[in-house]
């Protein structure tokens, strides 16, 4: 979660810098007061939405989720067959593929992290010669 929320971080500040580019650049000169106001600020307001269209997408997609299901169980029950056994291995499937993609993002998040720390100690001690890294990583009390 902390990598997550990092990122979105990351992600935040670039947005800022572009809309500070955007707007040095005089991209917005031209345009009537209300339109630039609107314009600089769109990538603000798109980025405040995307939570709802997350949870809207989540909700969309476990609707679709649970018809299917009641699909497969009342089909069986009247029809017989064996549609629900099949989606439950498309769904245990489904959540092998995404767990194995969360393992493969956690390794390219580790190897970011792990870049990144070894850039802040090299820019530590390009700025301060008396500089030393220690092995600990908690200030004794």
């Amino acid at each position: 979660m902390r990598q997550w929320i990092s990122a979105q971080r990351e992600a935040f500040r670039s947005r800022l810098k572009l809309r500070r580019a955007l707007i040095n650049a005089g991209v917005f000169d031209n345009v009537l007061f209300r339109k630039g106001i609107w314009l600089a600020h769109l990538q603000f307001i798109w980025f405040m939405l995307r939570p709802v269209k997350m949870q809207v997408g989540f909700t969309v997609n476990l609707f679709v989720w649970r018809a299917e299901e009641l699909y497969c169980r009342t089909a069986d029950r009247l029809v017989g067959g064996k549609r629900l056994e099949r989606f439950v291995a498309r769904c245990e499937r489904r959540q092998q593929d995404t767990e194995k993609n969360l393992k493969e993002s956690q390794k390219r998040l580790d190897a970011i992290a792990e870049t990144r720390f070894d850039l802040r100690l090299l820019q530590e001690f390009l700025n301060n010669p008396h500089f030393v890294a220690t092995n600990h990583t908690h200030q004794d009390r």
